[in-house]
């Protein structure tokens, strides 16, 4: 808990521009190192690992049906976008764009098989995170529902230390972010008011706290 005392005073938009720095291949824990206890000491460059192949029929309109991503090409993509997370890219704004069009996408059985790989910690962290952060960006408002289970969903306990207990932290606060755009409806507003009485950690209520405070129009 030492190293999340360091965040009190400060506002959580670290989150959003840490996801981001991930697509644009900074790898899980060095984000996370840096993130939670500053700059690594090691300041030898990082050697450039091969981008896997993108398969571009994975996010094609004709590739997805009209009711629902299939659940093979959801993971498929998922696989093929964590993969990369780890590695240089060379266009990440092309990643953004590419995952942005994916998430346009999604209906909602698609989005509870990304809350379900956000909240299972036997998942690989890299898809994890991503699920969150592809939640994050749905401007349905069924999505709301999945951001709800993620950020609420309850924290393990600090016995799988201390690093994963903050990456958990990290992947429920993305899901925060992902209400803002449609805290400007009245309703979502009072749909969400219970949230801060549910939240058990100290990071995770301020966070959520600062949203409610500064509200967005969206991602």
């Amino acid at each position: 808990m030492k190293q999340l005392e360091k965040f009190k005073g400060h506002r959580m938009v670290w989150v959003v521009v840490a996801l981001i720095l991930m697509l644009a291949g900074v790898g899980v824990q060095t984000l996370l190192r840096e993130s939670f206890s500053g700059p690594a000491a090691s300041t030898q460059p990082k050697s450039v690992v091969p981008v896997p192949n993108y398969d571009p029929a994975v996010i094609s309109p004709s590739a997805v049906s009209d009711k629902n991503v299939s659940k093979d090409l959801l993971l498929k993509f998922l696989g093929q976008e964590s993969q990369k997370m780890g590695t240089v890219l060379v266009d990440s704004d092309s990643t953004l764009q590419r995952l942005l069009a994916f998430v346009s996408q999604l209906e909602p059985e698609d989005m509870r098989k990304l809350a379900v790989v956000a909240m299972s910690p036997d998942k690989p962290n890299n898809e994890r995170m991503l699920s969150a952060y592809m939640l994050s960006h749905v401007k349905k408002p069924t999505v709301l529902t999945f951001l709800r289970k993620i950020s609420l969903h309850p924290v393990a306990n600090h016995r799988r230390g201390e690093r994963l207990y903050e990456e958990e932290l990290v992947i429920r606060a993305q899901a925060m972010e992902g209400v803002k755009k449609f805290l400007g409806d009245s309703e979502v507003r009072e749909k969400v008011a219970d949230w801060s009485k549910q939240l058990r950690e100290p990071f995770l209520l301020e966070h959520w706290k600062q949203i409610l405070k500064n509200p967005s129009t969206g991602n």
